[in-house]
């Protein structure tokens, strides 16, 4: 490259195509963040991007051959950058669900990014047309620039976080409620509020706000929220990976722990159930009274081998409920229409078994006696249990449709507790509609049960709407299968639209999980 092409005008070329890159790079910041930080995680949705859709390869072929042209002129490396802007298709800068929130940790992120790619500007600037073309293509590699930010900047947003954990440990120690801890693989959130409504019949209850259940969210709540009044605190433990519940009760302590169950929720992250099953059961150190599934083989070996064999540390007691064991602490009948809850075989009262999961109803009852409260308190609210948002929740239309709301759901179990509302709902002559993403982190499952899961549905009648990508294909299999077709939409949007067009009152549309757009 001559003296005359290093001139102010190749200097802008390369400030344009920089911020092109940078354009470009705000989506993928945006999948880092919706995927709470993870390294690799980017790079791993940006696969998905590029190759669910054929479309998607060509755009990417095009975006390739415009690129290669920034070697003849500059021109078509600018007009490469800028198209780079606008793929994947689909993945839009934006977002609907899950929109960019420009957090002092974003920022810090995006510092890193925009810093790696200032130095390839410079590279490229010097670097001649070969240069230049290499820093054209590297616009590619945001999603790995991402991950690499992640890994760099994973280190300092640890310690920068630990001033909030020692801030919430020390309000702990000065409010020092009851902490009630709970974890499983599905039924925390609901479980929670469960407790927490028992409970606040006779003692001043927190309880974490909606789905906070790692570290920074957690410590926010109580940081920001706890009242210095709070007799017993009831927090939701979650984890992407080892260590994480073990790194939660290290400070927060919990004396009761609920272990609810066991299921291949995040099976991809973890890569077998047995990981699993090790990472929920951390939440069993340090605890004095352990509430427990009976029913879930999972839990119970966890459990009993954590009560067994030579000690070096007190035992906790052991409390089980069930929906099979009479003899179980709690035990839940589920024969009739009314779930009967029994404590130590005596009737406490009944709830509605369609509209709440027994399961979660009886780790809750099981917690509020552990944390004192009396049977006849519970008896009083039980007919009172609140629905919880997003999960299993019946609203009635303007239209008069019964619309069931269990958008944060993504499991097997969860899918099969909503079709059996969606039976105790239907009517004669009423049309029963299912809008459905399918279920996403089921790991190496994830195909066979949206398969099994589509197909359940258009066996029982349902007519299944899929939405999005992800899992359409295994759904549109399922259905078959059945002997049915499935409506298909790109976007919730749009499935939303179908269903207010078409569906009038006395029907019923069950909306199954929604993933969010940085899903394909």
């Amino acid at each position: 490259m001559s003296l005359r092409e290093r001139s102010a005008e190749y200097l802008i070329v390369i400030a344009i195509t920089y911020a092109g890159i940078l354009v470009s790079t705000v989506r993928w910041l945006r999948v880092a963040q919706r995927e709470h930080y993870i390294p690799g995680s980017v790079a791993e949705f940006a696969v998905r991007w590029w190759t669910f859709h054929s479309g998607n390869l060509l755009l990417l072929l095009s975006y390739l051959v415009l690129a290669s042209l920034s070697f003849v002129h500059p021109f078509w490396g600018t007009g490469a950058t800028w198209f780079l802007v606008f793929l994947p298709a689909g993945l839009t800068l934006r977002g609907r669900t899950s929109k960019l929130a420009w957090t002092p940790r974003m920022r810090r992120l995006a510092g890193i990014v925009a810093a790696f790619y200032g130095v390839a500007g410079v590279a490229g600037y010097l670097g001649g047309r070969i240069g230049y073309t290499i820093f054209v293509f590297s616009g590619l590699t945001a999603p790995a620039v991402v991950d690499l930010g992640l890994a760099i900047t994973a280190p300092v947003e640890r310690l920068l976080s630990d001033k909030f954990i020692k801030a919430s440990r020390q309000k702990l120690d000065r409010v020092m409620p009851l902490v009630v801890a709970l974890t499983g693989s599905y039924g925390k959130t609901t479980t929670k509020r469960y407790t927490e409504h028992l409970l606040s019949g006779f003692r001043r209850v927190f309880a974490t706000p909606a789905s906070f259940n790692n570290r920074l969210g957690i410590a926010r709540a109580i940081n920001e929220s706890m009242p210095h009044s709070t007799e017993v605190f009831v927090v939701e433990l979650g984890t992407y990976g080892p260590g994480e519940i073990a790194d939660l009760c290290s400070w927060l302590e919990p004396k009761i722990v609920g272990f609810l169950a066991v299921g291949p929720v995040h099976l991809e992250r973890f890569g077998s159930i047995e990981a699993i099953a090790s990472a929920k059961a951390e939440i069993l150190r340090g605890a004095q009274v352990v509430v427990a599934n009976a029913d879930d083989p999972l839990v119970a070996a966890k459990v009993k081998e954590h009560t067994s064999g030579e000690q070096d540390r007190e035992v906790p007691r052991v409390l089980w409920y069930s929906c099979k064991d009479p003899a179980a602490d709690v035990f839940v009948d589920v024969s009739g229409e009314k779930g009967r809850i029994f404590h130590k075989g005596t009737l406490l009262g009944s709830f509605d078994a369609s509209r709440h999961i027994a399961y979660n109803v009886a780790a809750a009852v099981e917690l509020a006696l552990a944390a004192g409260c009396k049977p006849e308190e519970i008896s009083r609210r039980l007919d009172t249990l609140p629905a919880v948002e997003h999960r299993r929740a019946v609203e009635r239309s303007q239209k008069g449709t019964l619309v069931v709301d269990n958008t944060f759901n993504s499991n097997p179990a969860g899918v099969r507790e909503s079709l059996k509302l969606l039976e105790s709902l239907r009517t004669e002559g009423s049309r029963v509609v299912v809008v459905t993403p399918g279920m996403v982190e089921l790991g190496d499952i994830q195909f066979e049960e949206n398969l099994k899961f589509a197909s359940e549905v258009c066996e029982k009648g349902f007519e299944l709407v899929i939405v999005g990508f992800t899992n359409r294909k295994a759904l549109l299999e399922g259905a078959r299968a059945a002997g049915r077709e499935a409506r298909i939409f790109d976007t919730r949007d749009e499935a939303v639209a179908w269903v207010r067009d078409n569906l009038k009152g006395g029907d019923v549309v069950l909306y199954e999980n929604d993933l969010p757009d940085h899903y394909p």
